[in-house]
């Protein structure tokens, strides 16, 4: 029931949004809306579905750490 009320929401939210930017030509606008849209959608429907999904600060500081040493101590 979860991932079908997830997925009928995206869906209007397309409906109202694709359209006028087809409308008006706004094809960039139309490529970083789809580009934003399907990685949402799918962490949506990943989390409707409770499926358990990976931290990714502890990622983000181990970089940052190699990157900028002296920003994150250790």
């Amino acid at each position: 029931m979860t991932i079908a009320l997830i997925i009928i929401a995206y869906a209007i939210i397309c409906l109202i949004e694709v359209p006028s930017l087809v409308k008006k030509g706004y094809w960039r606008e139309l490529f970083i809306f789809i580009a934003f849209l399907l990685p949402a959608l799918t962490l949506s429907l990943l989390q409707g579905a409770e499926v358990d999904l990976p931290q990714i600060v502890p990622a983000i500081n181990t970089l940052m750490g190699e990157l900028f040493p002296n920003l994150i101590p250790k």
